[in-house]
């Protein structure tokens, strides 16, 4: 596999942004990780591994987090210097641990287990579960499965996929990977499915008003929460906060 570990972060971190700034490619999240994966495999330096995948944390959390600076730029600044080391930290807990088993099923499993507790860590700190930010497009595919395992539960998803796919390319077990990711994905769409989805939900009375017309200006009143909303709880109730939204915004229409 590919050694130039400028090359491998680059990648890494290209995937990574392309993944949450282009919701079309937000599939590319399922294979960010194995560029970073190749990185820890080669690198025998900790510091330069803790080094590299910072680069990557920095990368990535200035893509989501780049609109701060319309803000505060001292804010972004504060925000990315918190954030990049989750990725350090995540590098350099993989490479010590991996080094010290051999068992397959160990190495493919570490990195889900190493990323949920640097998340339990952060999660005790004012930017909380800052890694479950890789699953936020893609827990949205899986409605059905979040309500059993979260969107942790997702995004460790994620970095096993990831880790299985690097596995098969390193080993060259390509066959048997491949079957078992598809065993895995086929269940997790039949568990995925939400039946609440099917169920035609009943629009109320102000969302099907017919907006007047006026002399081409339009009046618009914006409502966004201030508070966090549990992703779990947001997925089963969105239509109902879509409804509300617009009922509150039709309401307000006159007095803005």
């Amino acid at each position: 596999m590919f050694r130039n570990k400028w090359v491998l972060t680059g990648l890494s971190a290209l995937l990574f942004n392309l993944s949450f700034l282009v919701p079309p490619l937000s599939f590319l999240i399922w294979i960010a990780f194995i560029p970073l994966f190749q990185l820890i495999n080669v690198s025998r330096s900790l510091i330069k591994t803790a080094l590299f995948s910072a680069f990557i944390g920095l990368i990535f959390f200035t893509g989501l987090f780049y609109w701060i600076h319309k803000y505060e730029l001292r804010i972004l600044i504060l925000v990315l210097s918190f954030a990049a080391p989750f990725f350090a930290l995540f590098g350099l807990l993989v490479s010590i641990l991996q080094r010290k088993f051999n068992s397959a099923l160990i190495r493919i499993i570490l990195p889900g287990l190493v990323w949920s507790f640097v998340n339990l860590l952060y999660s005790m700190t004012p930017v909380e579960e800052i890694g479950d930010l890789i699953s936020f497009y893609e827990a949205a595919h899986f409605p059905g499965l979040v309500k059993i395992i979260g969107t942790s539960g997702i995004t460790f998803l994620i970095l096993l996929t990831n880790s299985l796919i690097f596995h098969a390319i390193r080993t060259k077990k390509l066959v048997s990977v491949a079957g078992l990711l598809t065993v895995v994905f086929s269940l997790a769409l039949v568990i995925a499915r939400n039946p609440e989805e099917t169920t035609p939900v009943r629009q109320p009375a102000a969302s099907r008003e017919t907006l007047p017309r006026n002399d081409g200006r339009i009046t618009v009143a914006l409502i966004q929460h201030n508070f966090p909303i549990d992703p779990v709880w947001r997925n089963e109730n969105k239509q109902k906060i879509m409804n509300y939204y617009e009922e509150t915004i039709r309401g307000l229409r006159n007095s803005v």
